[in-house]
C-alpha cells in the first residue's frame, strides 16, 4: 500500500499548463523534510550541474524546520537562484502548481528498500515531472516503467546533466505529458488506491476469526457424525 494523495487538492493547472504562458519561470521544486535520509547536498549538487546550462531555473525548497541547514549549505556551495519557503501543508499545492519539476533523492539504503515518499504522489498529482534517485522503495520503477520522470542512477555532475535534458525533452511535449504525469498519480498513488486496500485488509482481519470459528465448528460436526452408526 502506497503513501497516497488526495488528488482533489492538486487539481489547479500547472502555471506551464495554462494558455500564453510558455515563458513562465522555471522553477525545481522539493517538497519536505532535510537531513536523515534526504539527501540535501546531492539535490543542491544536482541543481548546481543543471543551471550552469539553464541559467534561469531556481530551486524552491519547502521546509518548515531544517532552514538553517538548508542556507549553510547553500552557502557553502555559493548557490544562487536558492529559495527556502516554510509553507503549511495546504499551501503546498498552490507552490507546485507554479512549479516545473519536483525533486527528491533519499538514501538508497535497506531500510529504505520499502519506502513509499508521499511527495512523489504530490509532484504528479500536481502535473509536475519528477527526478528521483533509484533504490527507494519501488519509485524508480514507477517512474521509469510510466515515463513520468528521470532516474538518477549515480550522483555525478555527468549524469545529473544527463537526466535533465532526458526530463526537459520530456516536458517539450507539452500539456499533454504534465495530464500524463496526474493520470499516472491517480491509479497507482491516489488516495482511492489507498482507501480500497487498507479497507481489504481490514475487512480480511475481521473475517478472520469468522472463518476460524466456522472452520472448528465444522470440525466438530464431523467428529460427533463419526460417532454415529
Amino acid at each position: 500500500i502506497p503513501c497516497c494523495v488526495d488528488m482533489a487538492k492538486f487539481s489547479a493547472p500547472n502555471v506551464h499548463e495554462r494558455a500564453g504562458d510558455t515563458g513562465a519561470p522555471r522553477t525545481l521544486v522539493y517538497a519536505g523534510s532535510v537531513g536523515t535520509w534526504y539527501m540535501l547536498g546531492e539535490m543542491l549538487d544536482f541543481f548546481s550541474a543543471v543551471r550552469a546550462r539553464d541559467p534561469g531555473l531556481s530551486f524552491l525548497i519547502l521546509n518548515r524546520g531544517g532552514h538553517d541547514v538548508i542556507v549553510r549549505a547553500v552557502e557553502a556551495r555559493r548557490l544562487e537562484g536558492v529559495r527556502v519557503v516554510a509553507a503549511a501543508p495546504d499551501e503546498v499545492p498552490d507552490h507546485l502548481s507554479r512549479a516545473y519539476a519536483g525533486i527528491y533523492f533519499i538514501k538508497p539504503v535497506f531500510s529504505k528498500s520499502g519506502a513509499s515518499p508521499t511527495k512523489l504522489g504530490e509532484y504528479l498529482a500536481a502535473g509536475l515531472p519528477v527526478v528521483v534517485n533509484a533504490g527507494v522503495g519501488d519509485a524508480d520503477q514507477l517512474v521509469a516503467s510510466t515515463g513520468v520522470g528521470v532516474v538518477v542512477d549515480r550522483f555525478s555532475a555527468d549524469e545529473y546533466v544527463a537526466r535533465w535534458d532526458e526530463l526537459t525533452a520530456m516536458i517539450a511535449r507539452g500539456a499533454d505529458f504534465r495530464r500524463h504525469c496526474r493520470e499516472t498519480a491517480r491509479p497507482n498513488l491516489g488516495l482511492d488506491l489507498g482507501i480500497e486496500r487498507y479497507g481489504a485488509v481490514y475487512d480480511s482481519l475481521l473475517a478472520g476469526p469468522a472463518v476460524r470459528a466456522r472452520g472448528r465448528e465444522e470440525g466438530q460436526l464431523e467428529r460427533h457424525a463419526t460417532r454415529i452408526p
